[in-house]
């Protein structure tokens, strides 16, 4: 696991993933506590994995626990401060596939991505229809391998720089599927194999 590289080893394998540990603490990263409900709403997770997964976070110190719900600690906000994946709003133009989608921006990171291809298929493998991902080249923006956004939809690619939510090393992944829990898991899952 990228986040917890020790699991206790005894019992069953747990059943949930990096990517769900990832947007668990994203959303208690937010001023207000977070139940077992709304993870179990959001993450399409059942009650016992929910629980779990707040017992693992509690246990290393990540979060603190009330009764009305859980809020990352200082050492959780440390921690989720340093992933460099932020979840972002954009719309989607048409010909990228999926009924939901979901876009993250990994930090610093776009210098490694040669042909899109490793993450797509880290959004395939993750059951999703795929990603698509765009970088900065030399001031223009691209589909990688050669793909000019700023060429070939000049319109989309004014509206993405107006946003002002990428800076010219970081990586744009967009995470396509038929369900938003899929578009979620598979747009960080691709992003987490830039920062493996």
């Amino acid at each position: 696991m990228l986040l917890f590289k020790s699991v206790p080893t005894r019992g069953s394998r747990p059943r949930y993933s990096d990517s769900d540990i990832f947007w668990t603490m994203y959303m208690m990263s937010g001023a207000s506590r977070v139940g077992r409900k709304s993870i179990c709403e959001e993450l399409d997770m059942g009650e016992g994995t929910a629980r779990n997964l707040i017992t693992l976070l509690d246990s290393c110190g990540l979060i603190n626990t009330y009764q009305t719900g859980s809020v990352l600690s200082e050492r959780g906000h440390e921690l989720f401060d340093s992933i460099p994946i932020v979840p972002v709003y954009v719309d989607i133009p048409e010909g990228i596939p999926g009924k939901f989608h979901c876009t993250v921006i990994v930090k610093n990171k776009g210098p490694d991505i040669t042909n899109g291809m490793r993450e797509r298929d880290a959004g395939i493998r993750s059951g999703g229809l795929g990603c698509t991902t765009l970088v900065y080249r030399d001031g223009h923006l691209f589909m990688p391998p050669d793909w000019n956004l700023d060429d070939k939809s000049p319109r989309y690619s004014l509206y993405l720089r107006s946003l002002g939510v990428m800076g010219p090393d970081d990586a744009m992944i967009i995470g396509s599927a038929d369900d938003s829990y899929t578009a979620r898991t598979s747009a960080v899952n691709a992003a987490f194999t830039l920062i493996r």
